[in-house]
Order: structure tokens, then sequence, then C-alpha cells
């Protein structure tokens, strides 16, 4: 596995990235919700190991464009980031990017991608620390394949889950997944005017359907689906037909601007209608805490939800008390409700936390892509607070290993999305309390 590790580390060094030049190219938007011009993935011939050469022997190291076929990246996930690794020195969040380049994660730097769904950086993040219990030490460890789902993209670096073989409970295997394992790369799925999917041409579509600023959908005219999540009947090629997805994308809208670092009371809201966990169930069941259309929000968990600012603070307002380090469905599919919700830090949205009847899912408690904390987490479950007197927890915070957890304080505030401290107590717990203070 070590020498397995080391390969793929020396084909990231060794093969050149193309810089994306979709902005001159498609000022429009590449995929404006569809499928994009064909070019912007494909290479016009396949591109195949030199004539002559000699099949590889056992051990060494696969050619640069094995399996490559006609993709522009080596494989199919490289193809994806050569457009959304943001480029070298573009170290504030930016756009469409969802990964920070290589170069500057040099010196121990954070990752600087801050959309809703994470930055894949944190995947190259490996973090080991002393920790203490009772009196005895033992070794701690969050290693970087731990941090997001493992996407297969060699030409960066990015390689499969080493400690999972099939997604956490579920059978997608590991070592097929990549980023067409859910979105669907020519964009099939579209939403009718009536809210349903479908992936006949019939309807054309016109414009994203991921955006406040999208279209809405009539009787001639569709819109991509969510982020071109695919949906019912897809089976990811990279997976052949091992995998056959039984539910629609969610309904889900995102402010324009989403890729933004969270002031104090700054959050970006991404509107989450329904049917976010029905779709992760295409991949993964689910685990102890109920999530989906039918775990509803209770009375009571709203008031604590509503109430709670920080550990031992609960004189919150429900008018401003929505935390995107703790998302929540409405269980709505009215899209012009989901675009008033949609925006930044109340400015253009709408900060009101839930109310009784609304849903708990995945992406209460997970990222989708990737982010600072052990299984993709917002916050971090592994340590007993999130922050330390005062101060984002780091090995130069003057905190305890076992809270710092190998972290830098800018690796920890980076992760909390450039929040201020000073947004938690002094003393923060994990934020679980937002809806269980009292348990």
């Amino acid at each position: 596995m070590i020498k397995k590790l080391f390969v793929i580390i020396g084909l990231a060094l060794a093969v050149p990235v193309v810089p994306c030049l979709g902005i001159d190219q498609f000022p429009n938007g590449f995929h404006n919700g569809g499928i994009g011009p064909c070019e912007g993935c494909h290479s016009k011939a396949q591109k195949a190991p030199e004539t002559g050469s000699s099949p590889a022997a056992p051990g060494d190291s696969p050619s640069p464009d094995a399996g490559r076929g006609m993709f522009n990246g080596q494989d199919s996930g490289s193809t994806c980031l050569i457009c959304h690794t943001a480029p070298k020195g573009q170290k504030v969040p930016s756009g469409y990017f969802v990964a920070t380049s290589n170069d500057d994660l040099a010196g121990g730097l954070p990752p600087g991608q801050m959309t809703p769904g994470g930055d894949f950086a944190w995947l190259r993040k490996s973090y080991r620390w002393p920790t203490q219990d009772s009196g005895t030490v033992k070794d701690g460890q969050s290693p970087g394949d731990r941090h997001g789902h493992n996407i297969i993209a060699a030409q960066f670096g990015y390689n499969y889950d080493f400690s999972n073989v099939t997604a956490p409970n579920g059978d997608y295997p590991s070592d097929r997944l990549t980023c067409t394992s859910c979105h669907d790369p020519h964009g099939s799925y579209r939403r009718l005017a009536d809210g349903s999917f479908s992936t006949s041409g019939a309807i054309p579509i016109i414009a994203s359907g991921s955006l406040k600023s999208s279209p809405m959908p009539d009787a001639n005219h569709a819109l991509g689906s969510y982020r071109l999540l695919a949906g019912k009947g897809y089976s990811p090629a990279i997976a052949g037909s091992s995998v056959v997805f039984n539910a629609d994308p969610p309904a889900a809208v995102a402010p324009d601007k989403y890729n933004r670092a969270e002031s104090k009371h700054g959050d970006t809201r991404v509107a989450y209608g329904s049917d976010m966990s029905e779709w992760c169930r295409n991949c993964h069941q689910p685990h102890s805490h109920p999530t989906g259309n039918k775990a509803q929000i209770s009375a009571a968990m709203a008031k604590e939800y509503n109430s709670y600012i920080a550990s031992g603070d609960m004189n919150g307002s429900r008018t401003t008390s929505y935390s995107s380090l703790v998302p929540f469905e409405v269980g709505s599919k009215d899209y012009t409700e989901l675009k008033r919700l949609a925006g930044n830090g109340g400015e253009y949205g709408d900060l009101n936390g839930p109310s009784a009847g609304e849903n708990i899912m995945c992406l209460t408690c997970h990222r989708a892509h990737a982010g600072g904390w052990d299984a993709i987490t917002r916050w971090n479950t592994k340590s007993e607070l999130i922050v330390y007197d005062g101060k984002f927890p780091g090995s130069d915070s003057g905190a305890p290993s076992y809270i710092a957890q190998g972290r830098t304080s800018a690796e920890t505030r980076k992760a909390y999305y450039d929040r201020p401290a000073d947004s938690f107590a002094v003393y923060q717990r994990g934020l679980c309390s937002k809806c269980h203070a009292k348990d």
C-alpha cells in the first residue's frame, strides 16, 4: 500500500496540469445546467501508450496515459479538476473551485476554498499528535483519507480510500469513486416545471437549476439538476453496472456567491428543500442518527436550535439563528421559497432557524466533498472543545495536544471558514448542542 501511495504521488508530480481556459472559451458558462462543449473534457483522439512499448511488469509504475481514453485529463476525475482546481496563487475562495492547488499547500498552509461542499485538498492533510488520557500517552491520528470523499484524480495526486473497501454503510466500490460517481458529466438530468426529473431531450435545458439567479422551468424549458447530480437509473460508467441510482436529485438552491469566507453572522445559506438524504442513500445506507424527509425536527428541538448561540448562551432568536455549520432542510420543493432563503449573511437571504416539521439531513452534520475533520463533519466531533481559552486550538495557540490534534490554529480557523473565534464561546463545545443542548 505504501508503494502504491508513492506511485500515485510520483504521477502527480510527473504529469503536467493543463490550465483551464473555461472563462475565455466559454464566457456564458461551461455546463450551464447541462452538457458542455465536448472539447472541454475530451480530446479528438484516444491517447494510448506509445506504439511498441512493453507491457508494464507487476509493481511497475503505470503509464501516465493508462486508462486515459479520450479525456483531456489523466482520468475522468482529473479532467474535472483541470477546471475545478484553483490555479496556483489563488489562495482566497472564488467561484467554482473545489480544490486548492497542491502548490498552495506548501509549508503547511491550509486549503483555501470554501464552497458549501468543502475543499478536496483537505484529503492531502494528515495529522498525528500525542494524547493524554488518565496519565497514559497514546498516539492520535487524523489521516487525510478520513477527511472526505476520496475521489480518484491521479493527475492531481488524489487516490481512492485506503481505509474503506466500499462506501461507509454502503456497497459503492471505493476504488471506483470519482467526480462522475455523483455528478452526471453529460448533464442529462433536467428539472421540469412540475418538479419532476427527466433525461429526455424533448424539453431542452436552458440554464443551471442550482442558483438563486436561475430562471424557473416552464412547459417548454427545463433546468439542470442541482449541481448536475445524477438521478434514478444513473449507473456511473467508472463503476460499470455494479451501481444503479434509485433516487432523484434533491431540491436545493445555492446563492450566486457561494464560495466565500464566513465572518461572524456571515453564514452562506444554501436553501436545502428536501430529498438530500434520500439521494445520499444511492450509495450510503442510513446510520444511527435519523435523517431524511421523515426525520422531522420537533418543536422542542427547533426551540433549542433557535435559542442556541454558543456553549452556555441560550439567548438566541429564530430570526438570526441559522448556522451553515448545522444546516437543515425546510421540507419543501417550492423553488420560489428556496430562492428567497438562499443568500449570504442575511444580506440577500434568510437567517431564520427551523420550525417544527422541517428536516434533519446528512448534510446537517457532514460536508459533501471534503473538510478539515474526520468523517467530513462540519465541526470537530473528535475533540471535547472546538475553541479553547478563546482561541482556535492549534499547536501554536497553547491548547493541549489532544485538543489541538496536530493542527495549527490557522488550519483550525480555515476549517471553520475563517469565522473569528469569538463567534463561539470561550470554551466552545461541539455543535451537537445546537439541537441537543439539553441532552
